[in-house]
């Protein structure tokens, strides 16, 4: 898979997940974001509104359908805001 197909994956996933839950903004970061054929599992991150919005989030994303560990991180808005994860990260915007 090359980073264009990941991201093109990504924002699959995103879209659909959004469609049955709810608006929320998808990063990746971390080494795949970089270069996926080194990278040894996927990062990304989730921004949404509220709790039960990241609740749901977690129970509809199969964490294993990239065939590397993915590694999703779940934020609301709010917390995002706290913390500023996506720009101490470097986060890439996929959604």
């Amino acid at each position: 898979m090359t980073n264009d197909e990941l991201i093109s994956a990504i924002e699959g996933l995103a879209l659909k997940t959004n469609a049955d839950v709810g608006d929320a903004r998808w990063y990746i970061f971390g080494s795949a974001q970089q270069r996926f054929s080194d990278a040894v599992d996927i990062d990304i991150l989730v921004v949404c509104e509220t709790d039960s919005a990241a609740d749901a989030i977690r129970r509809t994303v199969d964490v294993d359908q990239f065939g590397r560990p993915l590694h999703l991180s779940i934020l609301t808005q709010v917390e995002e805001a706290e913390v500023q994860f996506v720009q101490n990260q470097a986060c890439t915007q996929v959604l």
